[in-house]
């Protein structure tokens, strides 16, 4: 079975055009739908797709790794100071900066919520942090970067960033493992 066939019984539609055209906009029953989070499988399957068809140099394992950090798969998400929305926490600034630098289009905030624009967009600005400066940069920095912004990564991380670096390990190594992802609060990070 095609991944796009597996995606399409997860998302809808607005999924499955979104995968076929980097520039398709969401589709507004996607919004419509009663809210709840994706499955691992889901995740998986829109992370893998999307590394493929945006050939990006980002592990797929990574950006569910990190989808589980950021909002606990819940694609509906709204991070703690209103900004950050989506699947992937992505803040809308950055969205429009990753819009402007790497492509990918928003018509609205709201298209965020949207779980293939989000890792869409989560793809793309990893790749871009991948090699930021004309560096090929860790895993590390780039967990960091996600967090805190490249500046903060360059400068060493903070706090916040490094408490990031250690739920995003503690997550992946759980996930490799074929256990459940922890649960994130409880991490001692």
């Amino acid at each position: 079975m095609m991944p796009e066939l597996l995606i399409l019984g997860a998302f809808g539609l607005g999924l499955l055009l979104a995968a076929r055209s980097p520039a398709a906009a969401p589709l507004p029953e996607l919004a419509a739908q009663p809210r709840r989070r994706l499955t691992v499988l889901e995740v998986e399957q829109l992370a893998q797709l999307t590394v493929a068809r945006g050939a990006y140099d980002v592990d797929p394992a990574m950006l569910i790794a990190m989808a589980w950090i950021e909002s606990g798969f819940d694609p509906r998400a709204v991070g703690d100071d209103g900004s950050s929305r989506g699947l992937m926490q992505i803040a809308l600034r950055t969205a429009e900066d990753i819009q402007a630098r790497l492509g990918g289009r928003i018509r609205s905030p709201d298209d965020l919520f949207d779980a293939a624009v989000s890792m869409d967009f989560a793809a793309r600005y990893v790749a871009w942090l991948r090699t930021w400066n004309g560096a090929r940069r860790p895993d590390a920095w780039v967990v960091q970067a996600y967090n805190g912004g490249p500046g903060t990564a360059a400068a060493g991380g903070n706090s916040l960033t490094r408490r990031h670096l250690c739920r995003y390990e503690h997550t992946l190594a759980a996930y490799r493992a074929g256990r459940t992802l922890p649960n994130v609060a409880s991490l001692p990070c």
